[in-house]
Order: C-alpha cells, then sequence, then structure tokens
C-alpha cells in the first residue's frame, strides 16, 4: 500500500488511465476519481474510490488541511514500480540518518546459537497478534526487536520498522480472538527459514548463527507473508542481501 498526503486541488495520477483527486465543499474533504472508462467506478463511501476490481483508494486519516490516502492495487500495475514512488512524491516518513557501516571495533560474534532467541521473540509476537502459528511474519519481528544484530540495521535503514511491519501483518493476515496456550507450531515456510539459518552461516565461513544468517535465510525462502512485507516496502531479496554483506 502507498499513503500520500494531499491537499484540496492536488491529485494522484496513477498509470495512464486514472486520477484521484482531493476536493472540498462545505469545509468538508473528500476524494473523487477520474478514469478513461467511467463504467469502471463505484463508490463505497464518501471516502472511498473503487475502480474495477484491482485498484482501492481510501481515506487513512483526516488531517486539519489535508488528506492522507491509501492506494492498494496490484503489484503489476505502474504505481508501484519503484519511479512511480519518486513520480507521485509518496511520503516514506524516512528520518535523516547515517547508513550503517561495517565498524572495526564490532564485538566478538556469539558464542551461542541466537536462533532459539530470536524464537522467542516471533513467538512473543505470535501471541499478542492472538496467532495460532508462528510464520516468517513473526521471524521478520523477531529480527527487528533484536535491535542490535545486523538484521535489523539493515531493515532499519530500508525503511522496514516493527511499527509499519506489525500493521502490514495486520493488514495481511488479521488478528485472532484469543491467545494460543502452550507451545505454538511454525509453520512450514518458518521451520525452513530458522533450519537454513545454519546453511547461511556455513556459506559466509561463520561458526555461529546471529540475526543476519537468519535473515538472509528468510529472504532466500522468499514466500511467506514476511516476504510479501517487504516487498510492500520494496526491500527485495537482492536490496538486503547487499546491504547484509556490505556489513560484515
Amino acid at each position: 500500500m502507498l499513503v500520500l498526503t494531499r491537499k484540496p486541488g492536488e491529485a494522484i495520477q496513477i498509470g495512464h488511465d486514472v486520477q484521484v483527486c482531493v476536493r472540498e465543499a462545505a469545509g468538508e474533504m473528500w476524494i473523487a476519481a477520474t478514469v478513461s472508462s467511467p463504467d469502471d467506478v463505484a463508490w463505497a463511501s464518501a471516502h472511498e474510490v473503487r475502480i474495477g476490481v484491482d485498484l482501492r483508494v481510501f481515506v487513512v486519516a483526516s488531517l486539519p488541511h489535508a488528506l492522507r490516502l491509501g492506494v492498494e492495487a496490484p503489484r503489476k500495475m505502474p504505481v508501484f514500480r519503484k519511479e512511480a514512488y519518486d513520480e507521485l512524491a509518496v511520503e516514506r516518513q524516512r528520518e535523516e540518518r547515517e547508513r550503517p557501516r561495517k565498524t572495526t571495533d564490532r564485538p566478538e560474534p556469539p558464542a551461542a546459537n541466537l536462533v532459539p532467541h530470536v524464537v522467542a521473540l516471533a513467538e512473543d509476537e505470535a501471541r499478542k497478534l492472538k496467532h495460532n502459528y508462528i510464520g516468517t511474519e513473526h521471524i521478520l519481528l523477531g529480527l527487528l526487536r533484536e535491535e542490535n544484530g545486523i538484521a535489523a540495521r539493515v531493515l532499519e535503514w530500508l525503511d522496514v520498522t516493527i511499527g509499519r511491519v506489525r500493521g502490514q501483518v495486520v493488514r495481511i493476515v488479521g488478528s485472532g480472538e484469543e491467545i494460543t496456550p502452550g507451545r505454538i507450531p511454525y509453520t512450514p515456510s518458518a521451520k525452513r527459514v530458522l533450519e537454513g539459518a545454519l546453511g547461511e552461516a556455513h556459506s559466509l565461513g561463520h561458526n555461529y548463527i546471529d540475526t543476519e544468517h537468519i535473515l538472509l535465510s528468510l529472504v532466500r525462502e522468499n514466500v511467506g507473508v514476511a516476504m510479501d512485507v517487504l516487498l510492500d516496502f520494496d526491500a527485495d531479496a537482492e536490496k538486503i542481501r547487499t546491504e547484509v554483506m556490505r556489513l560484515l
């Protein structure tokens, strides 16, 4: 989903055929759509536009002098290409910060395997969301909670923060109704990610497993809710692997 802020009179151009504009009348702001085929537009409410079956534009928040709009569309649509992010001036709300660098005073690698610790954090996230399974999305959240790890540093640089990821997870799979007692089972993808961390460590000549190896295994798996979330933030496997290798 893209999030943009528009004042009255300002529009969003999506591809060649769709334009969505913020209007104001009698002190109330609303959104209107102009498309090449008007028959494709259906109105769900005064603050939501559905265009065909693929495109949805809706109000995320009403600000004093603007509307914050969300755009949901298939990834194949031009609005989701990287160059379109720049053309649409998408508000990514990125802080000005220094890119993480490889440090010469990095502490010695941990003697212990960090997989159990990340798994414990992932299980905690699953319980918070009242999910009855541990999936790749919970592992991703666990990696982000291990703030001093390379994985969290890489993800933070790519604008993948724990708050944004939690929000996307809830949007994609929702939250449960009650907390699961006892042990929570892993999905097959989550199991493969955790098992694959050892192979990632060995391929790099490391005799330990840290957060970067789990993250590399996650993007190598390349399926599951976690990858859907990462791609929503334009953080694909190649970008993540490149940043991890730069910091090692």
